[in-house]
């Protein structure tokens, strides 16, 4: 994996009568091989750092002579997001069949098809038994939104927020399996970039950054941040008021590459950014930027709860989509677990 970077990255401190150029390696986690090549007077040299082992917390700095002159090697620390494609891979596949053992339905299936095969032993009927009064507890409206009440954060009004250069929006709201040219299909969080669209307009916000690529396996070629911008752009809003980073599959990735974008473009760092995502998923998303050292105050949207109601149907009639919020509840928090595993949040 060949890893490039710009000077505000990495660089190398030379004497000014010294061209150089260099490469850098990624050979295994935590190891870099670095080769540097120097041209002077006195001809070319190439000199090999093998093996130079960096951790996420630690830069690393290398002195190397080359004839009478220093050269100074710099390597800053290296967030967890640089590990090999492997790595990358194996951790995708791992919390998706985490995921998919967690979830509510899985769980309810295993208790009824095991209790159903084992029905003529005593442990069978349990299992039978438990499934059946699983079902019932994840399929009951009153039941799933009092889980999400609890979960999702109290959203904010408008007018309590306070003017911000940037609003920064997590894609995740379109139907990237529908290709159109013409339009952009939303799916349930739309909220997330129209509420961005009502911040801009308000004047709580002077630019909009979306970041978000295609995903994993995507059937459409256009990202979701080309898409969303190409909607705001609809709406009337300047392009030159619309930043976008196109290549971030996952929340990590969101943060990590949203910062890369802002130092391209000269944008300070230091700032407070408005972070804008829906309800469910901010912790995980405000943990990540914190992560990479951007400061953001929360903007949720895209609620999934709603107001307590004590009716029939709400205390009694069974839901399907009572079992999808709980499953995207339990993906979320397994979510949270292994991305403080790995040290992304």
């Amino acid at each position: 994996m060949k890893i490039h970077f710009q000077w505000k990255i990495a660089r190398i401190d030379l004497h000014p009568n010294l061209t150089q150029n260099f490469s850098l390696n990624l050979i295994k986690d935590h190891q870099i091989q670095i080769t540097v090549f120097a041209v002077s007077s006195f001809g070319t040299r190439t000199i090999e750092f093998l093996n130079a082992n960096y951790t996420g917390s630690n830069s690393m700095t290398k002195d190397l002579k080359i004839g009478p002159y220093l050269l100074n090697l710099k390597i800053p620390s290296f967030p967890p997001l640089f590990t090999s494609k492997i790595n990358r891979f194996m951790f995708f596949y791992l919390s998706q069949f985490l995921s998919f053992l967690a979830m509510p339905l899985t769980i309810v299936l295993i208790l009824i098809v095991g209790g159903a095969v084992f029905i003529k032993r005593k442990w069978g009927k349990k299992l039978l038994w438990t499934g059946i009064g699983l079902l019932l507890f994840f399929t009951n409206p009153f039941l799933s939104n009092l889980a999400l009440l609890a979960w999702e954060p109290d959203f904010k009004s408008f007018e309590q927020i306070e003017n911000h250069e940037i609003g920064i929006v997590l894609t995740g709201v379109t139907n990237l399996s529908k290709t159109a040219n013409d339009r952009t299909f939303f799916n349930k969080g739309a909220d997330r970039i129209t509420h961005a669209l009502q911040l801009y307009r308000m004047g709580k916000i002077k630019k909009i950054l979306i970041t978000g690529g295609q995903g994993l396996n995507p059937v459409n070629p256009q990202s979701e941040a080309e898409l969303l911008q190409r909607f705001l752009v609809m709406t009337g809003v300047p392009e030159s008021d619309i930043l976008i980073e196109d290549q971030a599959k996952n929340t990590a990735q969101n943060a990590q590459f949203t910062k890369t974008l802002l130092e391209q473009k000269g944008i300070s760092t230091e700032q407070e950014f408005i972070l804008i995502t829906s309800a469910f998923h901010m912790y995980r998303a405000k943990g990540c930027f914190d992560k990479v050292g951007l400061n953001t105050v929360t903007f949720p949207t895209d609620y999934y709860s709603h107001d307590v109601k004590y009716d029939i149907p709400s205390l009694i009639f069974p839901d399907p989509f009572s079992m999808e919020y709980w499953t995207k509840l339990v993906k979320e928090w397994i979510g949270i677990v292994v991305y403080t595993m790995v040290g992304y949040m």
